[in-house]
């Protein structure tokens, strides 16, 4: 059994990340709105975030050092563990133990900050593959033809509508977490709705 997961707000509490982000850089007098209104800046001009981008442009505008706030953001980065959901651990180790299940992880993010998170959370074992893309999810599945059958488990409405348009066979279920940035977004096509990974244990043992 193949099955492709995403890492932000399915198994990382991304929201709670970056609360502790902020919470770190106010040390250096940057305020929440600063943090929220260059982070979105970063976003909208590259389409993705970076951090470099976003710490450099923090640093600018408070005339602040550079070196410190990364410094200081990395701390963050490798406390990642702490930011899994609750779930996650009882999920993963659940489905190690069924017989020749293969995991994938597919996120989307900047490669080098996206793979710091993944590797500082010690979830990395668990998985066949960990792949991270700034580019669409579907390109991922359009150049894995093994995986254009596989469970997909995905925050976003809108990536699953988009992947079983081109994808019909491709089992998807949309983890409607409560209090997430998409928990209202707009999923026609998928094929379960979940709000937690025990949920989606369910659907894969039957």
């Amino acid at each position: 059994m193949k099955i492709v997961l995403d890492f932000d707000h399915t198994l990382f509490d991304t929201e709670k990340f970056k609360q502790a982000l902020q919470g770190r850089l106010a040390m250096f007098g940057v305020t929440v709105d600063q943090f929220n209104s260059n982070y979105r800046i970063v976003k909208e001009q590259l389409g993705h975030y970076d951090y470099q981008e976003h710490l450099r442009l923090l640093a600018q505008e408070e005339e602040l050092d550079e070196n410190d706030l990364l410094l200081n953001f990395n701390e963050i980065v490798n406390s990642a563990n702490e930011f899994l959901f609750p779930d996650v651990l009882i999920f993963l180790e659940s489905l190690k133990a069924i017989s020749k299940s293969e995991l994938y992880l597919l996120t989307f993010g900047q490669d080098k900050f996206q793979q710091a998170k993944v590797e500082a959370s010690g979830i990395r074992p668990y998985f066949k593959e960990v792949v991270d893309t700034v580019d669409s999810k579907l390109i991922f599945f359009d150049q894995n033809k093994k995986l254009q059958k596989a469970t997909f488990v995905d925050n976003r409405g809108k990536t699953i509508d988009q992947i079983k348009m081109k994808y019909p066979d491709v089992v998807a279920i949309w983890l409607k977490r409560e209090n997430t940035p998409y928990d209202n977004e707009n999923c026609k096509r998928m094929d379960f709705q979940v709000d937690s990974l025990t949920e989606v244990l369910q659907y894969i043992n039957k």
